[in-house]
């Protein structure tokens, strides 16, 4: 089994390579959060729960909503599964992805072979210039994901 992980690296803890959510919230600062709908209360405690609309991540920019990655000014085209691929990845940052997972959700449970996700994650791999034996942002964790 192959999975994927956004590498956070440099704020991982020592010998578990886990990265405590609360870093991984710092480390996308600049994230921006969805608005909450009319029909959400803020009233009495009650918290709505909200999605990341933009990561922002090296010198890259992804919006969520509309699967568009941004280098600077210029946009990254990425097919729409890769683009489903690459928000999963972000939205369990800092913890391996598994081969099931991306197949239950970008894939809705259609039978494909693991070909469909390996070449989602190459096209991930050209778009942010990311080298498989040195990765900055999508590591191949051997049986437990990306």
């Amino acid at each position: 089994m192959r999975d994927v992980l956004l590498r956070v690296s440099s704020i991982s803890e020592p010998h578990t390579g886990k990265v405590p959510l609360d870093c991984v919230r710092s480390l996308f600062c600049d994230t921006r959060y969805a608005e909450p709908r009319a029909d959400d209360e803020w009233s009495e405690g009650r918290q709505v729960e909200t999605s990341p609309k933009e990561v922002r991540f090296g010198g890259y920019r992804f919006e969520v909503d509309s699967g568009r990655l941004w280098s600077g000014t210029h946009e990254i085209r990425l097919t729409p599964k890769a683009a489903a691929v690459l928000e999963q990845l972000v939205r369990r940052a800092g913890e391996p992805v598994s081969k099931e997972h991306f197949f239950a959700t970008v894939w809705n449970g259609t039978a494909v072979s693991d070909d469909a996700l390996t070449s989602c994650i190459q096209e991930l791999r050209r778009a942010l210039d990311d080298d498989p034996r040195l990765p900055r942002f999508i590591e191949t964790r051997h049986r437990r994901g990306y």
